[in-house]
């Protein structure tokens, strides 16, 4: 299973906009958790910590809510469902965090990570990625940390789809099969060098050529 990153948050009693606004300016955003098992839940968390599970991509992956309510503390699995910012300066406002049951199936998005080394590549073509998360669905135990493609057999020319990958146990790819992961296409510049000497200089086309040779028999 994926392991959780750790948010610590404390339970908001005051609500309204006078008070969003001066926990703000302690430092914290105001955020929900909600969820079939724990209800809906107004918290408080530090702005600087969520901003860190920002920076290090984990938005995507679970987020473990360390709850501090009457000097007890609970533990909440979660994924943050919506993020809101000033449409200006970008200032993180609000976050709702989805508490996820271990019973229950949930949606999320897990990287793609390329395995392997394509044999296209060594032909000389260049190697593109395609998406670089697959939509899924699964339960908490089932969820990858990430979907290993293997492009160890990509030629040149070739791609992979969502559709080319192997089933994954638990797990159910939402992603559209023709979504795009991985290719390995010829250089633009060997494909016009390509082009060009196909066209001799001087010689012109075949029905260029026709027509002057018509018109040397004339002579």
């Amino acid at each position: 299973m994926v392991e959780a990153v750790k948010l610590r948050a404390e339970i908001r009693e005051d609500i309204g906009k006078a008070a969003a606004r001066r926990i703000r300016r302690e430092g914290f955003i105001p955020a929900v958790l909600y969820g079939r098992e724990v209800g809906n839940v107004s918290m408080k968390v530090r702005v600087k910590d969520v901003e860190k599970i920002f920076d290090n991509a984990a938005d995507r992956g679970l987020i473990k809510i360390l709850l501090q309510e009457n000097g007890k503390k609970e533990e909440y699995i979660t994924l943050i469902r919506e993020v809101q910012r000033d449409p200006v300066k970008r200032n993180l406002l609000h976050v709702d965090f989805y508490q996820i049951s271990l019973k229950e199936k949930f949606q999320t998005q897990i990287p793609v990570h390329l395995v392997g080394e394509a044999p296209g590549v060594r032909e000389g073509g260049v190697l593109q990625y395609g998406a670089r998360f697959i939509e899924v669905e699964c339960r908490l135990a089932d969820l990858p940390e990430v979907i290993n493609v293997d492009i160890s057999k990509l030629g040149l020319g070739d791609k992979i789809t969502v559709a080319d990958l192997p089933e994954t146990p638990g797990v159910e790819f939402l992603s559209e099969p023709e979504t795009l992961l991985a290719s390995v296409v010829v250089p633009r510049m060997v494909t016009e060098v390509e082009e060009e000497a196909e066209e001799v200089p001087g010689e012109g086309t075949e029905e260029e050529q026709t027509e002057a040779s018509e018109e040397k028999e004339e002579e």
